[in-house]
């Protein structure tokens, strides 16, 4: 949001001492907005901080987090299913967002519950709209199951790999959740169950929540030696 106001113009003041702090010197705000970073480390290495989401970095960036996730906390699991979430989620932005270059993501791991919630969001067109651009009789609700689909693609960048968000459902485990909002549909689903609902107001845009569970996660398997 502060991006988007930012390209209008506008100023944007924060009058929260706390919040304030939290966003300048944790999240390093000025940074980004001011000196056009994209990315910079958190000092709590349980927040993965801030990431601008560019289309030239989308393969590296999940791959660096599923690497920190190993160094730091789990050195013997396979988090291949992070890393491939992560890449459908910025995948999404630019085959339905035209966001441009309006999308952040941001993590945080929860050593507590082993839990890593992941945030993406971007205030482009929204995916009903893109969606609707192929199957223009659906409601926003309708658009949103349809995007879920693993074999659905709206066919508007070339390398639109067609996996479907649904992807990322699979990856949680139980007690997971994926909340999808966007424009004036919001849709959740876990493991067991997908609900929709009408939303008050006009999400211009869209914001991609949800939850893995990484110990449930398999041991990598190490071959000391083989012999061909």
């Amino acid at each position: 949001m502060v991006d988007a106001l930012k390209q209008e113009g506008a100023k944007v003041y924060i009058r929260s001492n706390k919040m304030g702090d939290y966003l300048y010197n944790e999240l390093h705000f000025k940074d980004y907005f001011v000196d056009n970073k994209n990315f910079l480390p958190s000092h709590d290495e349980s927040l993965l901080s801030l990431w601008r989401v560019k289309e030239d970095e989308i393969d590296l960036h999940p791959e660096l987090i599923q690497q920190y996730l190993k160094r730091t906390f789990f050195s013997n699991k396979d988090l291949s299913a992070v890393k491939l979430s992560l890449l459908e989620s910025y995948y999404n932005i630019f085959d339905h967002a035209e966001a441009r270059n309006n999308a952040w993501s941001m993590m945080m791991y929860n050593e507590e519950c082993h839990r890593l919630y992941v945030a993406v969001g971007d205030l482009g067109i929204g995916i009903p709209t893109s969606v609707k651009r192929v199957i223009p009789s659906l409601s926003d609700e309708e658009a949103l199951l349809k995007a879920m689909e693993p074999t659905f693609t709206s066919m508007s960048r070339k390398h639109n790999r067609g996996l479907g968000l649904g992807y990322i459902k699979d990856a949680c485990t139980e007690g997971d959740s994926l909340t999808i909002v966007s424009n004036h549909a919001k849709l959740v689903t876990t493991q067991d169950r997908t609900t929709t609902a009408p939303m008050p107001f006009l999400f211009r845009g869209t914001l991609i929540y949800y939850e893995l569970t990484l110990t449930h996660f398999e041991n990598e398997e190490i071959i000391d030696n083989f012999e061909i």
